[in-house]
């Protein structure tokens, strides 16, 4: 536990608050590229196949350039960009498997492509939402505040108050009480967002949206959790990667960011 809250703390100071402040620049690309990558080849190596290079080497260097092409180019040329480069790479597996049949199993290659899109989509989405929506400076940082008040508080409720399993199978030691707590203060932050940054000028229709907004997100970041919880469990190992100590890899800590900025970068372009 000690070792868990040395290395939030430490991951705060240096890196989520430096983000925070370099948003506007190419600190916060990078650094989410970097993730994207590292995250993308966690989720290959949990299926097995990541020493298959022709797979693993295509799918991080997508992830990387997914964030980075998002600050690079307009919403029209990104879009298009986005939907020939899918096209060509799902081409580019069925080829493979061609090739190497008999050698690597079909399954196992889908399972890593939609895996690693998963990761790829998520990240980029957190740039998506900074770069593209109006507010966003302020915006992307709901990604955050969604997934890790709901973490923070269905863990503190679940201590304190939890007597019904939520889903034993999948993480025994999550609870119904806890998960009703982390969704209500998650929808509180939310409430909290839109009064503090738009102000008495909002009407409380928009106050009443952004909570509405919270209870996806905490509802989309615990799904994201218990999905990674699954899919260890169906691959036997209990951390996707070792890059934060006490954590696990970067899939293990941003499980349930990843699904909140995919949400609300959907939510929010539609709504705006």
């Amino acid at each position: 536990m000690v070792k868990r809250v040395v290395t939030g703390i430490v991951a705060i100071l240096l890196l989520f608050i430096p983000n925070i402040l370099f948003a506007h620049t190419w600190v916060l690309p990078i650094s989410i590229a970097i993730c994207a990558m590292l995250g993308a080849f966690e989720m290959v190596r949990c299926t097995g196949v990541h020493h298959k290079l022709w797979l693993t080497v295509p799918l991080c260097l997508m992830a990387g350039a997914a964030p980075i092409c998002v600050r690079l180019f307009t919403w029209e040329k990104m879009t298009h960009g986005a939907m020939a480069a899918v096209l060509i790479f799902v081409l580019y597996m069925l080829m493979m498997t061609v090739f190497v049949y008999g050698r690597v199993s079909v399954p196992d290659v889908c399972t890593a492509l939609v895996l690693s899109l998963y990761a790829t989509v998520g990240f980029a989405s957190i740039i998506y939402l900074h770069d593209f929506q109006p507010g966003g400076q302020y915006l992307f940082i709901l990604v955050f505040v969604g997934a890790w008040v709901t973490d923070i508080f269905a863990y503190f409720v679940g201590v304190l108050i939890g007597r019904h399993k939520l889903i034993p199978r999948v993480s025994p030691k999550k609870t119904v009480e806890g998960s009703i707590g982390g969704t209500v203060f998650c929808i509180a932050a939310f409430v909290a967002f839109s009064l503090i940054f738009f102000g008495e000028g909002a009407s409380w229709v928009q106050h009443l949206f952004f909570g509405i907004i919270g209870l996806v997100a905490s509802v989309v970041a615990q799904i994201g959790d218990l999905a990674i919880s699954v899919l260890k469990r169906h691959y036997g190992v209990k951390d996707l990667g070792k890059v934060f100590p006490g954590h696990g890899g970067i899939m293990d800590r941003f499980d349930s960011i990843v699904a909140v900025a995919a949400v609300l970068a959907v939510s929010f372009s539609l709504l705006f």
